[in-house]
């Protein structure tokens, strides 16, 4: 089923019929005869467009084939409106997203007497904002892909995270003067053997 509509492809069939207004573009009956594959002789009353030429040679085709052909053509001329109009927003907001890092590259040469000049007059627009968002620009597949790597990455991070902080801890316990308490009390209680056996 065709699913898209386009206005602009509407408003060039509306100006089409403002051109032709007053002239005689009705279609008009028009009786034909032909002879099928096996020496049957038929005839027919079909229409004809006035407005197209009359010489030969025509093609007759069914109302049927028109209109599907008709429904094809708008369907892909409101699907193309819609590639456009998606290019033209991607592309505004990835020279918006370019312009600003230019800005910032600018800002990172600045002396430090002026970067606390910028830093006193701050404002909302001034913090890292985004205008180029590529999972808006993706089909439903790609966008669900994004989203599975995201949330692989999202584990790792979480992973590498607790290991980082597990790491950190057993770090300060061995530089803090706790660690030979805590080795006392694991002597006592456990013995060497068993200690080295549960390190293993």
């Amino acid at each position: 089923a065709m699913a898209l509509k386009s206005e602009r492809w509407k408003q060039s069939l509306q100006e089409c019929d403002d051109d032709q207004e007053g002239s005689s573009v009705a279609p008009q009956p028009l009786e034909i005869a032909y002879v099928r594959p096996n020496g049957e002789e038929l005839k027919e009353l079909v229409y004809e467009d006035c407005g197209e030429d009359q010489e030969p040679p025509r093609l007759l085709v069914s109302l049927d084939s028109v209109t599907a052909l008709k429904e094809l053509c708008e369907h892909e001329h409101a699907r193309h409106d819609k590639v456009v109009a998606i290019l033209s927003e991607c592309r505004s907001a990835y020279y918006k997203e370019l312009r600003w890092l230019r800005e910032q590259l600018h800002l990172a040469y600045q002396t430090d007497e002026e970067a606390m000049v910028r830093k006193a007059n701050w404002n909302p627009e001034d913090f890292e904002v985004y205008w180029f968002e590529p999972p808006r620009y993706v089909d439903r597949d790609t966008k669900e892909f994004l989203a599975t790597c995201i949330r692989e990455t999202n584990r790792r991070l979480i992973d590498e995270n607790g290991r980082l902080k597990h790491e950190t801890a057993r770090q300060a316990l061995m530089e803090s003067s706790r660690a030979k308490t805590v080795l006392r009390q694991l002597l006592k209680s456990c013995g060497p053997g068993e200690i080295v056996r549960e390190l293993r």
